[in-house]
């Protein structure tokens, strides 16, 4: 963390300039036992936190993701120094143009003369490098380390695909302990384009929609160009009932069983959900969706055991479709299980489409 101190200093010491501390979904706790990969990281993050907690530096912290124990937050003593900020997007400066912000991330870090911004959080591929990248278009100097930033796919670890972009500040790790870490946590390379780093875009780039973390494309071609009759009328018909059980299962998603009352089926509240209707939504293969599930499982088993939810049935509704997905062979098969365990609200999706038929 020397080399980030350094350059804080350096920056505040040059007229004109002023640095403020930006971390990006940060809600993992640095100590207990043998320390993970994950630990280790929040440690370093906490260094930095107090660093800007002693030297009076200011310190935006944004969340998007509900809810939220805050922990890295809660560290910081001079609450003066604290400002918090709820983004819309995995993009921490743009605005949901159906729910506008009356003070967007951008005017209160004008108002406050920011000119450089140390970013830490996770994850490095999507939230943090999406909302680097805004940072430097918005003309903000971006500072940051391998020390301090996570992701869910660890493979990727030594790969930042943004850390030599023009106006970065990136520092490499130094610290053998992160590296054997990371190193023993490494999980095996996936073949789902989900865990694919998300590609760099220029930082002067307008980026219109960062709700979409990733675009899924189906690519059907035949090299040999020589499809029979029969091949074509087999393929057409495989591609309707996929195309349908597709829909049925985007439909039975967007129902009330899997969400609170009251609420509404965003990202920031419902993550895992929304990333599972997207790619429902772009055809994407089965085993990206199960990947998805997966990490459904993990996240809304947490909340349980937590506690961090009132309402217990609608987590339990989401862990059980997640699971049924995990366990299915197939989406047809993932998709009989749905309707067995939701046999109501089936017969509901199935009335919806009935009636769209008729008024055809």
């Amino acid at each position: 963390m020397k080399e980030i101190a350094n350059e804080i200093l350096n920056v505040n010491n040059s007229e004109g300039s002023k640095v403020a501390i930006l971390v990006i979904d940060e809600d993992h706790e640095a100590t207990g036992g043998a320390e993970t990969y994950d630990q280790v990281i929040s440690r370093k993050q906490e260094r930095v936190v107090e660093f800007a907690n002693t030297h009076g530096l200011p310190m935006w912290f944004v969340y998007g993701e509900l809810p939220t124990r805050k922990l890295l937050m809660n560290k910081v003593t001079n609450k003066a120094l604290v400002s918090e900020f709820h983004k819309f997007y995995a993009n921490a400066f743009l605005v949901d143009p159906f729910d506008p912000v009356e003070y967007p991330l951008d005017k209160q870090l004008k108002d406050a003369g920011i000119t450089h911004l140390v970013i830490l959080g996770h994850h490095m591929e999507a939230c943090v490098k999406e909302t680097a990248m805004s940072a430097l278009k918005l003309g903000y100097g971006v500072i940051t380390s391998m020390d301090t930033l996570r992701q869910n796919c660890l493979f990727f670890y030594d790969q930042c695909s943004w850390k030599n972009v023009e106006g970065v500040s990136f520092y490499e790790s130094l610290d053998a302990e992160v590296k054997h870490l990371r190193d023993e946590s490494v999980a095996a390379p996936s073949s789902s384009s989900w865990n694919d780093p998300l590609p760099v875009r220029d930082a002067h780039e307008d980026i219109l929609d960062y709700n979409a973390e990733i675009t899924f494309t189906d690519f059907d071609f035949d090299i040999n160009c020589e499809t029979t009759e029969a091949q074509k009328s087999t393929a057409s018909s495989e591609k309707q009932g996929s195309q349908y059980t597709y829909e049925e299962l985007r439909k039975l998603l967007e129902s009330e069983v899997f969400i609170e009352p009251g609420s509404k089926l965003k990202e920031q509240v419902y993550p895992n959900l929304v990333h599972l209707l997207n790619a429902i939504k772009d055809n994407a293969d089965f085993t990206t969706i199960k990947e998805i599930a997966k990490q459904g499982i993990e996240r809304n088993s947490t909340i349980k055991e937590n506690n961090l939810s009132s309402d217990t049935q609608h987590v339990t509704n989401r862990l059980t479709i997640f699971q049924t997905i995990l366990n299915a062979n197939t989406l047809e098969e993932a998709l009989d299980s749905i309707h067995q365990k939701y046999p109501q609200d089936s017969q509901t999706q199935n009335n919806e489409s009935t009636s769209n038929m008729t008024l055809k």
